[in-house]
């Protein structure tokens, strides 16, 4: 299903809008390419440019749109301002000169003349010497809320120099580059408002939305809870702080603000599908679903909230509602790729696998190739298969998914693997253990755990059961002792790489020059275990044994590596597996492809990991 010139315009300026930069310059590129006269997607073009301080880049889209549409002043006025902001004053006049011969006119032109003509520029009605009018702001309050974000950057900023006493007009500007994606001045301006200000509960609020947005959680619940402190009754500032600690694993907490937002505001849509979401992450699908319906009860077109009662559905097992939640979703917005793969996922869950290989062939990610790859194989249509794999061998010699799913089928079907990632991968598990080789001590393992466990840990609820996990990369700036392992495990990466350099497969052919290595910290606490999975955005990935649970005698909390994972339709019951029984001090590393998983538990133990993948720069 191809999008269409409006529906990808339209996509175009929500990722605009929402500060998703890339995305808003692919859908308007992809416009240019099949219409290069098209109006609106080069003007859009040129505002992003400028955005991002490529104002050289803007001019030609303001002059395709500027040629294009004469009569629209808006046009006028960006390449006039991209002009200015050149310094190309006297083209900047001489166009502006064109404008008023077109018949263009009004105050924002006026403005530009004066300030082509040196004059001090007056914006909207002046207020006092120090304080800007209600008019002045509520003016650049309206452009931010009409979308019209470059304007109100530039009117924003010349009102700060004009009054830079006033705590709104930064307040306005925060908003303004964190919906262009400009986090870093936005926060800046938030700061700056609040230091004109310091009980200024609007900008602490909008302070910590930002601070989210760049996953500093702990910030943000600060800024957050200040706003609350100043203004008991900020509805949005408890909704605020209720999706903030959803995003930290704080799901009980989330609840309870989110609750007193409802209190405060009781038709709060957003607050609703937050509870909804936090609900949710508890196992409480009932609630969470009737939270979702309330949320829809108010706000009926908003496509996330159908999306996430179809989550909240699916957690139920009720995947034909889940199904129809879905397809109001993408009827509210048929570019989300996100309900797409979701609504695929709960077709091939039923075993409608044609439906769902329409759903993921619409996304055309790598992941979703390989979901379409699967559903052939347990479709039975094994021509199709081998067509569409061998057009993967062709296209993606890189895709995990795929290469996981293609070892399976060929030893099911007694067939050569054709796909090069790493057809044998049970052949490239390779075992050591640090405390043996001198690497670590028993004391310093122990010292990797405390600092291990200062990490915040989310409770997992999908592929770990009854187990934290902590969020973000534990390898990115870490203590003494993890820093100390992660030199430790680029070593063993390093040989691991030298064991194998003979061998003819992608995995190693093109084994990636720039590497980032990506760790979490695992604690599984009785009866916990692991489903049988595989890490799609590694390369190489491995388990780090801190804390074990098993016994000589038994496999319990032991590690598991086959071929099989995600319901593959079994032919032959005997595939290739095998099962490691863990000491402390153990290192596995392993292809990315291969399926593992933790065996259960029963004793009243913690078993710690840090597991971690080894992941292309690019």
């Amino acid at each position: 299903m191809e999008l269409s010139i409006e529906q990808t315009l339209r996509q175009g300026i929500t990722a605009h809008r929402n500060g998703k930069l890339q995305e808003a310059e692919k859908c308007y590129r992809t416009i240019i390419s099949c219409q290069p006269q098209h109006v609106d997607a080069n003007h859009n073009m040129g505002i992003l440019a400028v955005s991002v301080g490529k104002t050289e880049e803007a001019i030609p889209f303001f002059k395709i749109a500027l040629e294009s549409s004469p009569k629209q002043a808006q046009f006028w006025l960006s390449y006039i301002d991209a002009l200015i902001n050149l310094g190309r004053l006297d083209i900047a006049k001489q166009v502006l000169k064109d404008s008023e011969n077109a018949g263009l006119k009004g105050d924002k032109f006026d403005q530009l003349d004066r300030q082509l003509n040196g004059a001090a520029i007056s914006i909207q009605t002046i207020g006092s010497r120090d304080n800007p009018s209600k008019q002045q702001i509520n003016n650049l309050a309206t452009l931010y809320s009409q979308g019209k974000l470059e304007e109100a950057l530039f009117q924003g900023n010349q009102l700060a120099s004009q009054f830079p006493a006033d705590p709104n007009i930064p307040n306005i500007l925060g908003a303004v580059y964190s919906s262009l994606g400009n986090h870093k001045d936005a926060i800046a301006s938030y700061n700056r408002a609040i230091g004109i200000k310091p009980n200024y509960a609007e900008a602490h609020n909008n302070l910590g939305v930002t601070l989210n947005k760049l996953g500093k959680n702990e910030e943000a619940i600060t800024s957050l809870n200040k706003a609350i402190d100043l203004w008991p009754n900020y509805a949005e500032a408890y909704n605020n702080l209720g999706k903030v600690l959803i995003d930290f694993g704080e799901y009980k907490e989330a609840v309870t603000n989110l609750n007193q937002a409802i209190k405060l505001w009781p038709d709060y849509a957003g607050a609703y599908n937050n509870l909804g979401n936090a609900l949710e992450n508890l196992s409480k699908y009932e609630e969470a679903i009737s939270s979702y319906n309330k949320a829809i009860e108010l706000n009926p077109d908003d496509a996330g909230t159908h999306n996430n009662l179809g989550n909240a559905l699916k957690g139920l097992g009720k995947y034909e509602e889940a199904i129809s939640s879905y397809n109001k979703a993408i009827e509210l917005n048929p570019n989300e790729a996100g309900t797409h793969n979701s609504l695929g996922n709960a077709l091939k869950h039923l075993g409608k696998y044609e439906e769902a290989i329409e759903q993921y062939d619409l996304i055309n990610t790598p992941l979703a190739k390989g979901q379409s790859l699967e559903c052939y194989y347990m479709l039975g249509d094994y021509k199709e298969f081998r067509n569409q794999l061998n057009v993967l061998v062709d296209t993606d010699k890189i895709n995990i998914r795929a290469a996981a799913v293609s070892a399976f089928a060929a030893q099911q079907l007694k067939e050569d693997d054709v796909y090069p990632f790493c057809s044998n991968p049970l052949n490239f598990v390779v075992h050591s253990n640090l405390i043996d080789d001198n690497y670590l001590s028993h004391k310093t393992i122990r010292e990797i755990i405390k600092e291990a466990r200062s990490y915040h840990a989310k409770w997992e609820s999908r592929t770990t059961k009854f187990g934290y996990q902590t969020e973000g990369n534990i390898f990115e700036d870490p203590p003494k002792h993890i820093l100390k392992l992660r030199s430790i495990i680029k070593h063993k990466i390093d040989s691991y790489y030298r064991k194998f350099n003979h061998e003819d497969c992608t995995m190693i052919k093109r084994w990636p020059s720039e590497i980032k290595l990506q760790g979490w910290f695992n604690q599984l606490l009785t009866n916990g275990y692991q489903k049988s999975h595989i890490h799609p955005s590694g390369w190489i990935s491995g388990v780090m044994y801190l804390q074990t649970v098993s016994g000589e005698n038994n496999d319990e909390g032991s590690i598991e590596l086959g071929l099989h994972g995600y319901n593959y339709p079994i032919i032959d019951s005997d595939y290739p597996k095998t099962i490691h029984n863990p000491r402390e001090g153990d290192i596995l590393l392993f292809p990315s492809s291969l399926f593992h998983r933790t065996l259960p538990f029963k004793k009243k133990l913690e078993r710690c990991v840090i597991a971690f993948d080894l992941c292309p720069e690019s």
